[in-house]
């Protein structure tokens, strides 16, 4: 899970799974590749109840 910020009665999370590649050039060079679905979501409080919008 990760925190994406947390504005004034607004809390960002998001759920992701990756597919990672990594490529090692040479001792000090890499590139890496990842893919795959992301979801968010924002909390909020409403009235006294915290809603996930």
């Amino acid at each position: 899970m990760e925190n994406e910020g947390h504005p004034d009665n607004n809390h960002r999370d998001g759920f992701g799974i990756q597919l990672v590649y990594t490529n090692a050039f040479v001792n000090n060079l890499a590139a890496e590749f990842g893919a795959g679905p992301y979801l968010s979501m924002n909390t909020t409080e409403f009235g006294g109840l915290q809603l996930n919008l």
